[in-house]
């Protein structure tokens, strides 16, 4: 029984993707693209770095299959970070792609009053000018409940400070 319950948590694991050192690279130079072009420019904005630290966090988080935000008092090891989170569906996406997305929600982000029509906390994390450190991961969840087609995946990009 135990070997049963290893294998399954074996599998589990593997369904779950990191992103190799190029995509890492890609992650970072997109992040420190579009955060050198935020209008109006921030006068504090920190040099973002990749975490592989916050990728493990980031992998942990999604290995659960649960479409939702860590609360800090919740899980502890989340203190001190913040997370954005995406579920997509229909074919495997690329982790690039859905920060892209992120980013696109630019347009509904108004800095005179720092409010969102629509969601917009994806393209706000991304650009905060204090987080300097992301980490990212995506994990296929075909089992959990969505109207999307399968197969669905969530991606997780965890940043810090938050």
């Amino acid at each position: 029984m135990d070997k049963v319950l290893s294998l399954l948590v074996l599998i589990s694991f593997a369904m779950a993707q990191v992103p190799n050192q190029k995509e890492r690279d890609a992650i970072l130079t997109f992040h420190s693209n579009k955060r050198e072009r935020v209008k109006p420019p921030a006068s504090d904005m920190q040099l973002m770095t990749y975490s592989q630290e916050l990728e493990r966090s980031a992998f942990n988080w999604v290995s659960r299959c649960k479409f939702q935000y860590p609360d800090s008092e919740t899980y502890p090891e989340y203190q001190g970070t913040s997370m954005t989170v995406a579920m997509t569906g229909g074919s495997k996406p690329s982790i690039r792609n859905v920060i892209q997305s992120w980013f696109e929600e630019e347009k509904n982000y108004t800095y005179a009053n720092n409010s969102c029509t629509g969601h917009c906390g994806g393209y706000k994390q991304m650009i905060w000018a204090t987080s300097n450190e992301v980490g990212c991961a995506m994990k296929l969840c075909d089992r959990l409940e969505s109207d999307m087609p399968k197969p669905v995946y969530l991606v997780a990009c965890q940043y810090k400070p938050p």
